[in-house]
């Protein structure tokens, strides 16, 4: 009998103490699926062994898809978050503040994370656990790339002589940061056929528009990025007003967005563009008194989702060109104005 009551007594302080674990397991899991940041954990050799429902809705994935998954499924290969834990492995409780990470969600949409990064003993002598939190900076990092861009369209408009030193500059700069692969400078033109020899030159602008067709006379692309193909079809071809993405932005004289534009059968170019792995692209219009001088496009590798601030910010910058071209032009019909006065007095003294 005695046996027996030490039998049950020990029987109750197991189920005390396994309902206890449980409790405490229990407040756990609803303390990580509480953070409001991503969470992960993983193991020493970086395999994702558990994750919260903000990592899930940040990334895109559910849980069964990452369980047992490199990090670097997420992270990307090289990143200093993990050239920090490989190479320099951290001790119980050191801490990796703030590592900004550039990751890449299920849908392929690339996203900014600041990580920080601990290790944790295990119950298990001499094994660790990592736990990454990260914390979300795609909306702000995309909001100082918008200033930059225009600090940077500001500072390229005052420093430059013609149109002709501004837009290459212009391309590249905003192409590079704003993180997009190609950008392109469209220009009306009343003649299909037309042989463009001075590419941006602004007598082009003198007359009140009535072009019909648009053509590409500027681009630049990222030099890691190999689209020959759509490239040079751009010199070769030209846009109807409302055709294609740059036409629809002549004829609206509003910016455009395109999520993928292999999808988009209206485009011209959409089969090389699936070829050569362009997706998103979007566009503004160039403009000054209500006409359109000009429609600058841009395309990108990589998804992205639809950017109204981009696009705002866009806008500003083709207000701002249209500002400078109608300057430059006021300022070559001064100069023109001149000479032909210069040249009535030199006929008046003989």
């Amino acid at each position: 009998m005695m046996l027996e009551q030490r039998l049950v007594q020990a029987t109750n302080e197991t189920n005390i103490l396994l309902n206890a674990l449980g409790q405490k397991q229990k407040y756990i899991n609803h303390l990580i699926a509480s953070i409001p940041d991503p969470l992960l954990v993983t193991t020493e050799k970086v395999k994702i062994k558990r994750i919260n429902k903000a990592a899930k809705e940040l990334f895109g994935y559910e849980e069964e898809e990452l369980i047992n998954q490199p990090i670097s499924k997420i992270l990307g290969e090289d990143n200093l978050l993990l050239q920090g834990i490989q190479y320099g492995a951290l001790s119980d409780g050191e801490l990796l503040n703030n590592i900004e990470v550039n990751c890449q969600t299920k849908r392929g949409e690339g996203i900014s994370v600041a990580f920080s990064c601990s290790a944790i003993q295990t119950e298990i002598e001499d094994l660790q656990d990592l736990i990454y939190v990260g914390r979300d900076i795609t909306r702000s990092q995309r909001a100082q790339q918008r200033l930059v861009a225009q600090y940077t369209t500001t500072r390229i408009l005052s420093e430059s002589a013609t149109l002709a030193q501004a837009i290459p500059k212009l391309l590249q700069a905003i192409c590079e940061s704003m993180e997009w692969d190609i950008g392109e400078f469209w220009r009306p033109t009343k003649d299909e056929e037309e042989e463009i020899t001075e590419n941006l030159n602004l007598q082009k602008y003198q007359e009140k528009d009535n072009s019909q067709y648009l053509r590409c006379v500027e681009s630049w692309v990222r030099p890691s990025v190999n689209i020959p193909e759509f490239r040079a079809m751009a010199k070769l071809i030209t846009m109807p007003r409302g055709v294609a993405l740059q036409g629809k932005i002549w004829a609206s004289c509003s910016s455009q967005w395109i999520k993928d534009v292999a999808d988009d059968g209206s485009l011209t170019r959409s089969k090389i563009a699936a070829k050569e792995g362009l997706h998103p692209a979007f566009g503004f219009p160039i403009k000054s008194d209500g006409e359109v001088l000009g429609v600058i496009s841009f395309y990108s590798k990589e998804e992205k989702e639809i950017d109204e601030d981009l696009l705002q910010t866009t806008a500003a910058i083709g207000s701002q060109l249209g500002e400078f071209i109608k300057r430059k032009r006021a300022e070559l019909a001064l100069q023109e104005s001149e000479e032909r006065y210069r040249d009535y007095l030199k006929m008046l003294a003989i």
